[in-house]
């Protein structure tokens, strides 16, 4: 495999119509599951999620088949090279330091408000969540909202470290590189 070949999207590899039907199985499962969690019956339920499962499997097959062609005759950008190195934790050879510290450092400030606005939208979901539980109100429903909103803070945290303990380490791998013109 050629360093292009796995800068890649890993789903370019994958048939369109594959693609498109397995998003559609997902997302009407997912329908057919919300469908279910808002009251409707079984029945009713199944419908809207085989039609819309259908349809955004139609949707997908196209938005695949576009993004490939689109994608083929375009060259492999410098955030895709720097998403790649934050996945298998290593800068690559060749690479240009101004650059990639630029980038990084970007990325650094990305993460940073991501994980800040999680730390706050999470938990002031999970204790409006917590409110309604405690006045009485609500039922199952709040409380799968409740437990869900403290796991989105959990992971929220996590990847965001995760994150920018990455970008550190390339920094790091960066700065043992020598500058060019030095």
């Amino acid at each position: 495999m050629t360093d292009e070949d796995e800068l890649r999207a890993p789903l370019a590899h994958v048939p369109s119509g594959l693609f498109g039907a397995g998003a559609g199985l997902v997302m009407g499962a997912l329908i057919l599951g919300l469908s279910l969690f808002a009251g409707t019956s079984f029945r009713q339920g199944t419908v809207i999620g085989v039609v819309f499962g259908v349809l955004i499997g139609i949707a997908f097959t196209v938005l695949a088949m576009w993004a490939k062609r689109r994608n083929a005759t375009q060259q492999i950008t410098l955030g895709q090279r720097v998403n790649k190195a934050l996945q298998k934790g290593r800068v690559p050879e060749g690479a240009h330091p101004a650059e990639w510290r630029s980038k990084l450092e970007q990325s650094r400030k990305f993460w940073r408000i991501m994980t800040t606005a999680g730390l706050i939208l999470y938990p002031a979901l999970l204790v409006l969540g917590i409110v309604v539980v405690a006045s009485g109100r609500g039922g199952w429903r709040i409380w799968a909202e409740v437990v869900f909103f403290a796991a989105m803070t959990v992971f929220s945290a996590w990847q965001g470290r995760l994150q920018l303990r990455r970008i550190r380490v390339l920094k790091e791998h960066l700065t043992a590189v020598p500058q060019e013109g030095a």
